[in-house]
């Protein structure tokens, strides 16, 4: 789980989420984000691979969320980048270890501070590879968030994807 904590003074005692804060005191806004992968050996029609990760939302995209609310030009979120490396991912990753696909988001379902977004990944994509990373990325190519798979993925032409990235924003 990833975090960013951003707060707002309280100057009066209020209720939030069932918390009664007093004055002075601070919220602590924290995004979270939780990926799944299912792969589908499409020959079969099962699912052959489900994986649900934690990602970590790193110092470029934590600077996409200030750009935006300081009012800057920001870019949405636009692809979910695919690669094979391995390297544990770090709070100043800027892009993947080794990508080496990209797609474009397929669908999004926005709710009450919760975005969820969808890739699927053809039978014909990526075909050869390990796929093993996956990232989230905006239209300027600004990688916001980042994870490993748990089980590195073998792809071919019997192999199909859906990748789904859950960004929450809890308060605490």
């Amino acid at each position: 789980m990833s975090s960013i904590k951003g707060f707002i003074k309280v100057g009066k005692i209020k209720r939030v989420i069932g918390k009664i804060l007093k004055p002075n005191s601070t919220i602590g806004v924290i995004p979270k984000v939780n990926v799944k992968a299912e792969f589908y050996n499409i020959s079969i029609g099962e699912i052959v691979n489900s994986q649900e990760m934690h990602n970590l939302a790193v110092l470029d995209g934590r600077n996409l969320i200030r750009d935006f609310l300081n009012g800057d030009a920001v870019t949405s979120l636009s692809d979910f980048v695919i690669g094979t490396g391995s390297k544990e991912v770090e709070y100043s990753d800027s892009a993947l270890e080794n990508e080496v696909f990209r797609g474009q988001i397929t669908k999004r379902i926005k709710d009450n501070a919760k975005l969820t977004l969808y890739y699927y990944l053809s039978s014909i994509d990526a075909n050869g590879k390990e796929l093993s990373e996956v990232g989230l990325v905006n239209q300027d190519n600004v990688l916001y968030a980042r994870v490993l798979l748990n089980e590195t993925i073998q792809k071919n032409e019997n192999i199909a994807g859906t990748l789904t990235w859950e960004l929450t924003w809890d308060s605490i």
